[in-house]
């Protein structure tokens, strides 16, 4: 909540994905086996896609965040599309077929990913209005209960969603997961909050170019 509160989405969020190479080594520890060398690689490939995006992601000022008309509408919009993905309607011919609980637990990772994605998005906007920094009017408190309310249904929701993902495996869900979340988040970022990247046109480009090799692993 502090990194939410004086940082913003487009770096805090992709910092998500140390979650991929925090697993490898206590993963292995449960399995009682070694890293391998592909998994070692692998992790290289996210640190280095991470410090490419860290190093071309503008400052923000403290206690920017979105007003609460844009947290409603936001939520609105993401609680209809994670309906969408969650019931597979967006893998009906894959679940006809061969491979559909996969295609399942990919739709139910996407919606996990954006969940928790919006949810630090409107986490974001909680500290900001706790600190009297929210766009717009002081917040009443039924307000600040209501968005406390809203971060604590995506939280549990993407919780839920990346359960039932991984009831048909870890890797490719996981993966889809800790994507997702930040690129969501990217998202309302850049296109509600005003965020962006150093440099200008080479500063997207590099950020492209680092979400690409974090992505590769």
């Amino acid at each position: 909540m502090a990194a939410l509160h004086y940082g913003p989405l487009t770096l805090v969020q992709p910092l998500g994905a140390l979650t991929l190479v925090a697993a490898l080594p206590l993963g292995a520890y449960c399995a009682r086996r070694r890293v391998t060398r592909t998994e070692w690689r692998g992790a290289l490939w996210t640190l280095g896609g991470l410090v490419g995006l860290v190093a071309v992601t503008g400052p923000t000022a403290p206690g920017e965040a979105l007003s609460l008309r844009e947290s409603l509408i936001v939520a609105a919009a993401t609680a209809l599309l994670i309906a969408v993905l969650a019931s597979g309607r967006l893998h009906g011919r894959e679940q006809r077929g061969t491979g559909g609980p996969a295609a399942r637990g990919l739709g139910h990772a996407t919606a996990s990913g954006i969940a928790s994605g919006v949810g630090s998005a409107l986490t974001q906007t909680l500290t900001a209005a706790l600190a009297l920094d929210l766009p717009g009017s002081e917040p009443t408190w039924w307000q600040t209960a209501l968005l406390a309310v809203l971060i604590s249904a995506f939280a549990s929701g993407g919780l839920l969603l990346s359960q039932a993902a991984y009831r048909g495996g870890l890797a490719a869900p996981l993966a889809v997961v800790n994507l997702s979340n930040p690129a969501a988040a990217a998202i309302i970022g850049v296109a509600l909050l005003g965020e962006t990247f150093r440099a200008g046109a080479w500063g997207w480009l590099v950020a492209a170019g680092a979400s690409l090799v974090a992505a590769r692993e």
